[in-house]
């Protein structure tokens, strides 16, 4: 009886400990799919960009038309 107890604690702490990892992982993929305007600073999600540029073979997101346009004016100002 004292095994299966001890069994079904070290069950619960494995699947705790695996639920937390998944969170982490989850979390980090989504921050994958996150970047910062380089123009505004602003954080957003790379699907949802309202503009693209691409600099030096990097492509660069942006939250507005404004802020893609600045950049294409002068990008080293922003890299």
């Amino acid at each position: 009886m004292k095994m299966a107890e001890t069994s079904k604690r070290t069950f619960r702490h494995v699947e705790k400990k695996a639920g937390e990892v998944k969170e982490k992982v989850e979390e980090e993929a989504h921050e994958l799919t996150k970047a910062k305007d380089p123009v505004c600073g602003a954080k957003i999600d790379k699907d949802y960009a309202t503009a693209t540029s691409r600099y030096h073979g990097k492509i660069y997101y942006f939250d507005s038309i404004t802020c893609r346009d600045r950049f294409d004016i002068n990008p080293d100002r922003y890299v």
